[in-house]
């Protein structure tokens, strides 16, 4: 069975293995810059977070008053978080990418799909969310953590907690969100079909 996202890309057959993180905790975003993807609360939620953080963003500046707030939010965070907005990343890419992360956080308001947890899956990233979208159970069984809410509190708890984690427990924990990924492509072959994974692809 192949799945096939609409600009083409083929998310692999199995995870791409996990390497093994440092202390510092490397997290990505990837969405488009506007207000319903949550970037701007999530970096607020980083202003009390006392672990060091490297924090990439993916994305391209679609809202250029809402890109503003969240670079001035960014630029107001302690020196232990370094955000860095990278931009948009090319599709043929996006997995390869994100493999070199330990997280992938995802402040979403709600999504239909978000094939961007797919993708993450598949590079044996775990997905940190709230529950707005059909992944919650795939989450909860291994793939990730699932906020209560979307507020700056449950952000910054739980970021905050990640980043506590031992690196022998992050590696534990993208060995798992691999596990997700293979329960789902098995469970997506077993009901015969191509997962066409949305009509239009909004990052």
């Amino acid at each position: 069975m192949v799945i096939v996202q609409e600009d083409n890309t083929v998310l692999p057959e199995e995870p791409l293995s996990p390497a093994r993180g440092g202390t510092t905790l490397r997290a990505a975003v990837l969405g488009r810059l506007v207000p319903v993807k949550g970037i701007e609360e999530l970096l607020i939620s980083l202003r009390n977070a006392r672990a060091q953080i490297v924090l990439d963003i993916f994305g391209p500046e679609e809202d250029a008053e809402y890109s503003k707030r969240c670079y001035v939010v960014a630029e107001s965070l302690p020196p232990n978080i370094t955000v860095t907005f990278k931009g948009s990343l090319d599709s043929s890419v996006v997995v390869q990418t994100l493999n070199g992360y330990d997280v992938l956080l995802h402040p979403t308001r709600g999504e239909n799909f978000s094939h961007v947890i797919a993708e993450a899956l598949s590079a044996s990233l775990p997905v940190m969310c709230a529950d707005v979208t059909p992944w919650t159970p795939r989450l909860k069984a291994g793939g990730g953590v699932v906020l209560p809410e979307c507020s700056v509190e449950s952000w910054t708890s739980a970021v905050s907690a990640y980043a506590g984690l031992h690196p022998d427990e992050r590696l534990r924990r993208r060995l798992e969100a691999g596990r997700a990924y293979r329960l789902w492509r098995r469970s997506s072959a077993q009901r015969h079909h191509i997962f066409e994974l949305v009509e239009e692809r909004h990052l």
